[in-house]
């Protein structure tokens, strides 16, 4: 079967080692090789605001996806109040470049806040 319509994992070493070399990428482990480094980065605006950053996260792995409708709770972030809301998303911006040693993929999270006693938090089944 042509590798061209073989099924392939995205996760599966050989199935990788292939498509870097298929993409010209260097596919040893020599000194004179450098690794790139994929960034992770996760802002979170303040509630009805596309300007106002309430919060940075920074990782080398991916956050879990972040949809608009999604609910979080803020309360141990810096500059809570209390009562505090909870913060529902109301929309997702994904901006991803690269420079010579890193791509970077971050995600800029718009919110609005949602009374937590007129919201409910658990969908009730019958």
């Amino acid at each position: 079967m042509s590798d061209y319509l073989r099924p392939t994992n995205p996760l599966d070493p050989a199935d990788v080692m292939r498509r870097m070399a298929q993409e010209g990428q260097p596919t040893g482990s020599g000194s004179a090789q450098q690794k790139r480094v994929t960034k992770y980065i996760l802002e979170i605006y303040e509630p009805n605001s596309v300007h106002d950053l309430w919060v940075v996260f920074e990782s080398l792995t991916p956050f879990l996806a972040i949809s608009k409708g999604d609910l979080m709770n803020p309360s141990i972030w810096p500059g809570s109040q209390a009562p505090m809301k909870i913060l529902r998303v109301v929309e997702v911006e994904h901006i991803i470049w690269e420079n010579e040693n890193e791509i970077k993929h971050k995600l800029m999270v718009y919110t609005e806040e949602v009374d937590v006693a007129k919201e409910p938090r658990l969908s009730t089944r019958p």
